[in-house]
């Protein structure tokens, strides 16, 4: 009997084992035979990575050859991710700088903030031993990054969300629309309100950060990289590889380094598996702030437009677009069609195998009528003149005007129409200091944009100077004595003046009723004035006591027709940069113009005595009392 039941149970367990095995057997058979091709292929295509290769962006030439806008070299530093960091890339969890701010804000939950932190430790060692060559070598990693390191006056260093602008309210509502907007889950985003963003604003960078830090498992090893600026370098290139979300299989930039700095880091290619160098066209500006504002420069693609450039094949993660200038005008002809170079990797990110490389097409060039010379010789002359202008050097009066801060000149060949110079001041930019990876950073744009707070004591905003506003072009401002040509091509189509037409110019008009003008003559030597005047010579001397004349017998609708005959009214020029179109009243707009003006003087004079809040009503002067009456006429 007890034979008998141990061979049962020997019988039972060999048929399990039997059982076991064939069903073992069949997997292996079904994984390697049956399916064995698509396996393999949906392996090898994990492995794949495409490296793009950027196509030489078009050249910016003068009229005369000199380039304005090039391209160099640059040793570009990328990583590929390992493969064992990349099997939760494509999914949904939210992490890095958004889910750390969702967090402050109490919008996350711990599914929303989790991320797989397997790789992570190798993929830091990998990190730090990277950034430690690029700090000693000097060189800067491409960082854009929105939690800064800053410093008080008293040397304290401390964390805070750089959103380009310095101004509070603009300020705050950069952050509330970049958050907003990189929110992915829509039930949290409504959550956000404005006080809840303004708070983490204000108060929680430095928890923002440190979220981070434990997210990405930020531990240096080396004891000479624990201060925060190697952490927030190392979270910086972690948040950059987070970045590429789903698209993994791209290489991430880390730095533009030099040649030298390149081969060290091949040289230890060992303890930098995923890291490698290729060469990529890098934009440059040889003559650096000269024609800034004509050319322009290249900037990152803003998030508004993202589904449009996705739909141009533009990388809306790392290409870069012309956002002003010629750049910008010329963005589908500078161009150019980029190049890609495929190859296989292992888990440690390693290359493996390189397949055959699809070359870019460069763009192509854009020559300007601009003269590089001609455009130097402007931008001197018109500094040299502003800065006599303030320090009293300058015009007859030998005056000193200190908000002679903004002017522009341009020449025009005048027989073709052609613009051979073109300045604008206050001095523009460099557009090298954007080039690399198209950022600016809150200090440049602080300058850039005008910031109120670097001009104290200037009370009207539209007197604040702002280099990167082209005031030859965008600038609405009266034109002066160059509008002495149309004045007189008016009298003469009229009939009202011929080129004989005397008039005699005694400095001071007082023609017609309440019009007081001088002629400049009389501003600087009282008492005198040009005589008898034809048109050859008011045109000569700029008499404006001649053309206050011309402009009284002609009328202010003739000279609104023929101005905007000259298209000098709401039509563009048609210029390839931005532009601001010009505007001529006639008799009917500037009533109205009139009226707005006078009646903002009378807002002003509300707050002024005359003002009876008892009685909550305004008592005019005799003279307001006057101008209400020929206002309502």
């Amino acid at each position: 009997m007890e034979k008998k039941k141990y061979f049962t149970r020997y019988t039972a367990l060999s048929i399990i084992l039997i059982v076991m095995f064939s069903a073992l057997c069949f997997k292996l058979a079904d994984l390697q035979i049956v399916h064995g091709d698509e396996f393999l292929k949906q392996a090898q295509d994990k492995s794949i990575r495409e490296i793009p290769y950027e196509a030489p962006r078009g050249e910016i030439i003068d009229r005369n050859g000199y380039k304005f806008a090039t391209n160099v070299q640059s040793y570009t530093i990328f990583m590929m991710k390992p493969e064992d960091d990349n099997k939760d890339a494509g999914s949904k969890k939210e992490s890095g700088l958004n889910a750390a701010i969702k967090n402050m804000l109490g919008a996350s939950n711990k599914e929303a903030t989790q991320s797989d932190d397997s790789g992570k430790p190798e993929l830091n060692d990998v990190i730090e031993r990277l950034l430690d060559i690029l700090n000693k070598d000097k060189e800067k990693i491409n960082d854009d990054f929105r939690i800064i390191l800053k410093t008080d006056g008293s040397g304290k260093t401390y964390f805070d969300f750089d959103f380009n602008s310095t101004d509070e309210k603009e300020r705050e509502k950069s952050a509330n629309d970049w958050i907003k907007k990189n929110i992915a889950d829509e039930k949290v985003r409504e959550s956000l309100t404005d006080g809840k963003i303004k708070m983490t604003l204000q108060q929680k960078a430095e928890k923002a950060f440190n979220e981070l830090v434990d997210e990405f498992d930020v531990k240096p090893k080396n004891k000479n990289h624990q201060n925060l600026n190697f952490k927030r370098q190392m979270v910086v290139v972690n948040q950059m590889i987070k970045d590429m979300g789903y698209q993994m299989y791209k290489p991430v930039e880390i730095a533009y380094v030099s040649q030298s700095t390149a081969f060290e880091i091949m040289e230890k290619s060992l303890y930098l598996p995923g890291v490698d160098y290729r060469l990529k066209p890098l934009r440059t500006y040889p003559y650096g702030e000269l024609a800034s504002l004509i050319v322009g420069s290249l900037r990152k693609i803003p998030a508004e437009k993202s589904d449009e450039y996705k739909a141009k094949e533009y990388d809306i993660n790392s290409d870069l677009i012309g956002r002003d200038g010629i750049e910008s005008a010329e963005e589908d002809k500078l161009r150019g069609t980029k190049g890609n170079k495929r190859v296989r990797v292992d888990a440690k990110g390693r290359v493996t195998e390189e397949f055959p490389v699809k070359d870019s097409i460069p763009g192509k060039n854009v020559m300007l009528t601009i003269d590089k010379n001609l455009q130097q010789v402007a931008e001197n002359s018109l500094d040299n003149v502003m800065k006599d202008l303030r320090t009293g050097q300058g015009g007859l009066d030998k005056k000193k005007y200190p908000n002679a801060t903004r002017g522009a000149a341009v020449v025009l060949d005048v027989k073709t129409g052609e613009v051979l110079a073109m300045a604008s001041r206050p001095g523009g930019y460099n557009p090298n200091d954007m080039a690399a990876n198209g950022s600016i950073n809150q200090s440049l744009w602080k300058k850039l944009s005008g910031d109120k707070s670097l001009y104290p004591d200037i009370k009207d905003p539209e007197r604040i100077p702002k280099p990167m506003f082209n005031y030859a072009t965008q600038g609405a401002v009266p034109p002066g004595s160059t509008f002495k040509m149309i004045s007189a091509i008016t009298g003469l189509e009229t009939g009202q003046i011929t080129p004989y037409t005397r008039i005699n110019c005694v400095g001071q008009y007082r023609v017609v009723k309440n019009f007081t003008g001088n002629c400049w003559i009389w501003n600087y030597h009282p008492g005198r004035g040009h005589g008898w005047q034809v048109l050859r010579t008011a045109l000569e001397n700029s008499c404006n006591y001649f053309f206050f004349d011309v402009g009284r017998r002609v009328g202010l609708d003739n000279l609104a027709k023929y101005a905007k005959l000259f298209g000098l009214s709401n039509d563009p020029t048609g210029i390839e940069i931005a532009e601001r179109p010009g505007n001529v009243s006639n008799v009917e707009t500037a009533k109205e113009k009139a009226v707005a003006v006078s009646l903002n003087g009378i807002l002003r004079d509300i707050c002024e005595p005359n003002y009876d809040p008892k009685i909550g009503k305004f008592n005019p002067t005799p003279e307001q009392k006057t101008l209400i009456e020929n206002m309502l006429k």
